[in-house]
C-alpha cells in the first residue's frame, strides 16, 4: 500500500509540474510583473456604486489562480492594505503582507458581532500610526474603551469617521479625551463624528477640508469664541455640517465672516439650520485680518 501511495504522489507531482509548464506557455504569462500588479489593483478598486466588500475579497481570488499569480499577489503590498474584518483570522496575515503601507480600516460592529472580530478590531486599532483611512460604526460599548484609549499619533491618517448608535446602558454621546490620537494627525483632512465629541481645542480640529459633527444633545456645545477659533484653524474648509452641536444662543447665528488667517482668502460662512448644512462662500478681499459674526 505504501508503495502505491508513493507512486500516486509522484505522478500527482508530475501532473502539477506539467500544468505549471502549460500555464507558462499561455499568452497571459507573457505579461510583466508590473502589468499584472496594475491589473490586480484595478480588480480590488471598486467604483462608488459597487459593494466594496466584494472587491476587497478579490485579492484572495487573485492569489488562487496559479502559482505565479499567487507569488506576485502575496508580495504586492497594495493588495492587502484594506483589512477584511469579516475574516478575523486573515487580518494578522494581511497586516504582514501590507508591509507597513498606509492601511484602510472600515468596520461595523453591533451586538451580534462575534467576540473574535471585536478583539481583532481592537488589536488592529493599535496600528493607528499606519492607518490612512479609519471608519468605525459601533452599537456596542465594548469598543468604547478601545477608541478612547488610542493615544498614539496618527501621522498617516487622512480620513476619520467614528459613529455610535443604539447604545444600551451607555451614554448616548461619548467624549473623546484631549489625548485622543495624541492630538497629532498632521495629514487629517476629513473628520466625521456621530455621537462622539472632541474637546474644541483638540489638535485634530485644524487644517480640515471637511468637518461633520452630530451630537445627541448640546452639552458639548462650543462658545462663540471656541467656534470661531476652530474655524480659523481650518483655512481650506469646504464642507461643514453640524447637528445638535451648538448651543441655543449660537443657533441664532446666521453669518460669520472669517479673516483671521493672513494666507486665507476671505470667506463668508452661512449656516442653514433647518437643513443642518453649511457652505463656505468666497467673499471680496478684506484689507485687514479679522473675525466677525452676526446673528438675527
Amino acid at each position: 500500500m505504501d508503495s502505491i501511495d508513493k507512486e500516486i504522489q509522484k505522478r500527482e507531482e508530475r501532473i502539477r509540474q506539467l500544468k505549471t509548464h502549460l500555464n507558462q506557455l499561455l499568452p497571459v504569462s507573457r505579461l510583466s510583473k508590473e502589468s499584472l500588479t496594475k491589473i490586480f489593483l484595478f480588480c480590488i478598486t471598486p467604483s462608488q456604486a459597487k459593494d466594496t466588500s466584494l472587491y476587497r475579497r478579490n485579492n484572495i481570488s487573485i492569489s488562487q489562480v496559479c502559482a505565479c499569480w499567487r507569488a506576485i499577489a502575496l508580495d504586492y503590498a497594495l493588495l492587502w492594505v484594506d483589512l477584511d474584518f469579516d475574516r478575523p483570522s486573515w487580518v494578522p496575515e494581511m497586516l504582514m503582507r501590507s508591509k507597513m503601507l498606509p492601511l484602510t480600516l472600515g468596520v461595523s460592529v453591533d451586538s451580534f458581532t462575534k467576540p473574535t472580530k471585536v478583539a481583532t478590531i481592537s488589536a488592529a486599532l493599535q496600528h493607528i500610526m499606519h492607518v490612512s483611512e479609519l471608519t468605525v460604526r459601533i452599537s456596542v460599548p465594548s469598543l468604547d474603551i478601545a477608541l478612547v484609549g488610542i493615544q498614539q499619533a496618527a501621522p498617516m491618517l487622512q480620513s476619520l469617521s467614528l459613529s455610535r448608535s443604539d447604545m444600551k446602558d451607555a451614554p448616548r454621546t461619548l467624549g473623546l479625551p484631549l489625548e485622543f490620537l495624541n492630538g497629532d494627525a498632521p495629514c487629517l483632512r476629513a473628520l466625521e463624528l456621530d455621537c462622539l465629541y472632541l474637546p474644541w481645542n483638540s489638535g485634530l480640529l485644524k487644517n480640515l477640508t471637511s468637518l461633520k459633527i452630530t451630537h445627541s444633545d448640546t452639552s458639548a456645545a462650543p462658545s462663540l469664541q471656541q467656534l470661531t477659533d476652530v474655524l480659523a484653524r481650518m483655512p481650506c474648509l469646504q464642507i461643514l455640517q453640524l447637528k445638535n452641536a451648538l448651543s441655543q444662543s449660537l443657533e441664532r447665528l446666521r453669518r460669520i465672516s472669517l479673516f483671521s488667517c493672513p494666507i486665507w482668502p476671505p470667506f463668508i460662512w452661512r449656516q442653514t439650520w433647518s437643513t443642518v448644512q453649511s457652505s463656505l462662500i468666497k467673499s471680496p478681499s478684506h484689507p485687514q485680518p479679522r473675525c466677525t459674526w452676526s446673528a438675527q
